[in-house]
């Protein structure tokens, strides 16, 4: 299976919306809707995110089929570190999904001289086994570093 990465926009806001309603079918729609109002899918987060224009989307090349995509922002000058690139959520349809989506956002970090990711204590990374090393923080994140160095 291979996919086409597409930079989401604003305009994305309802395709995802959708994306993450349908995957929780397990829940009642009150349940829903309590997942929601926390959850970073939520569409105001959506906005931000959208806006910010570091959020791609995986999208399968046979069908054209939207399966998975990472909400992402810059943030500068945070614990020493010039560049680092925020990873709020990764929605995807399977591990296999997944395991591209993380490759797409180390590789993305990289091409873009950044010196670390900082993913949010996201439940993927304990499911899948990406390419690259990470390290838990105090906090509980997990970083991943983009450069030769380790640390500073």
């Amino acid at each position: 299976m291979s996919f086409e990465i597409k930079a989401l926009k604003p305009q994305d806001l309802e395709t995802l919306y959708e994306f993450e309603k349908s995957r929780h079918t397990n829940l009642n729609e009150i349940e829903k809707t309590f997942l929601e109002w926390k959850a970073p899918w939520r569409k105001e987060s959506l906005e931000h995110y959208l806006k910010a224009s570091w959020c791609m989307g995986l999208y399968d090349d046979a069908t054209k089929e939207f399966v998975g995509y990472f909400l992402a922002q810059p943030l500068l000058f945070v614990e020493s570190y010039t560049q680092t690139l925020w990873v709020e959520h990764i929605g995807f349809k399977n591990i296999k999904i997944a395991e591209e989506l993380l490759d797409v956002v180390y590789k993305y970090a990289r091409d873009k001289h950044l010196q670390r990711v900082l993913f949010n204590n996201l439940e993927i990374l304990k499911e899948v086994k990406p390419k690259f090393q990470w390290v838990t923080t105090q906090k509980g994140f997990f970083e991943v570093y983009t450069t030769k160095m380790s640390t500073l």
